[in-house]
């Protein structure tokens, strides 16, 4: 890459007429390359665009590497719409709106996701609207309903986030921060010992707080979907105010617990285990009889841990966005959007095909509903003749 800066610089210097990408100017910055990701920049020119070009030839013909069009992709501002097409065919890359709001737009509001939980309001009428206007733009209207849009590929969507469900999954952190009591946080400690004391994240019902943090409080629910509780030899659960149990806390299910053992409120689980055996007061007791039923295995010699219900045991965005999302159903034409030879525009238009809301008009008749119904009935030879290539 350090060749190919060289060469393009070269090519620059050389033509007095090239035009830099707006404050890159003054530190010639025509390209950066992140591990295999290569960014060109430069003024929504065409003639500039050709000096880039001509690196990228000149480039070739130097080392045999060429730029993959079918994976490239040309990214403009609305001010250099007029000069679009003249680029992109200059260029030979495609112009992929939902790949935009994937990788840029998506990353705007990523940065406040991981921090506040933003309004409703903020979400659906700003972000998600323009989101939506930016994907539909020219063609008048909104051909396919956002949620469905948010869909996975596999389920017949784009893949494009769901910015409630991502921010909520983001926030979900601070829960498992808390609920693993991560004191590398000062937030997580200052919470600790300033708002939860002697509860824990599961049992706090206090009414003091921000607004933030009582929107935080109200994830619980959702994250104790996929948090468990391996039960270790060790006192860092929490017997009546943890979670523990599938069922949930047992202050909340067996109120009179705590004055029927004689074991207070706050206790902790090893109260209850004898040299790996389970061990309660009062066992015979309805209520205890209740609990001693649906009792975990102690795992000898270890400690008590929380994981994530997850092949790695840790907690993870991604592993929260799909846990906080409906279930759906995947599609059986999904394998025509993965492979090597997809070009995201021509995938665009066959996803529209395929749900029947791309209109193609001959002679004032349209024929979606035949379209669809062509591209289903052939998905099954194109597929097979696709594997043996």
């Amino acid at each position: 890459m350090e060749s190919f800066h060289l060469l393009l610089q070269s090519k620059i210097m050389a033509d007095p007429e090239f035009q830099f990408h707006w404050r890159c100017k003054e530190l010639s910055i025509v390209n950066l390359c992140f591990a295999d990701d290569l960014l060109l920049f430069c003024k929504a020119d065409p003639h500039s665009v050709s000096v880039l070009k001509e690196g990228l030839e000149a480039f070739k013909e130097m080392s045999g590497l060429q730029a993959n069009a079918q994976k490239s992709q040309i990214i403009t501002s609305k001010a250099a719409a007029q000069q679009q097409s003249r680029i992109q065919e200059i260029m030979g890359f495609s112009i992929g709106r939902a790949q935009l709001i994937k990788s840029v737009l998506s990353s705007l509001h990523l940065h406040w996701s991981l921090i506040f939980i933003l309004p409703k309001g903020v979400v659906v009428k700003v972000i998600e609207k323009s989101f939506r206007e930016f994907l539909w733009r020219g063609t008048g209207i909104h051909k396919v309903a956002w949620e469905n849009v948010c869909q996975p590929l596999s389920h017949g969507g784009l893949g494009i986030k769901n910015l409630g469900i991502m921010n909520k999954a983001l926030i979900a952190k601070h829960i498992w921060q808390i609920a693993t009591n991560q004191q590398e946080s000062i937030w997580v400690a200052w919470v600790q010992q300033y708002r939860l004391k002697q509860h824990t994240i599961w049992s706090y019902n206090g009414s003091e707080g921000s607004w933030c943090w009582k929107k935080i409080l109200k994830l619980r629910n959702l994250v104790r979907k996929g948090v468990e509780f391996k039960v270790g030899d060790s006192n860092s659960i929490k017997l009546w105010l943890d979670p523990w149990l599938i069922d949930g806390l047992l202050a909340t299910q067996y109120p009179r617990g705590p004055r029927i053992t004689g074991l207070p409120i706050n206790s902790w689980l090893n109260m209850v285990i004898d040299r790996d055996t389970w061990k309660w007061p009062a066992e015979f007791h309805t209520d205890i009889a209740e609990i001693i039923s649906i009792l975990p295995t102690i795992y000898s010699g270890r400690q008590d841990n929380i994981v994530w219900k997850n092949s790695s045991g840790k907690f993870s965005s991604a592993d929260a966005y799909k846990l906080f999302t409906p279930p759906t159903t995947a599609m059986h034409w999904a394998p025509l959007f993965r492979g090597p030879f997809i070009t995201p525009r021509h995938t665009f238009i066959l996803w529209l095909a395929i749900l029947g809301r791309l209109s193609i008009e001959h002679n004032g008749i349209t024929f979606p509903s035949f379209l669809r119904m062509y591209i289903l009935q052939e998905m099954p030879v194109y597929l097979e003749g696709r594997n043996k290539i």
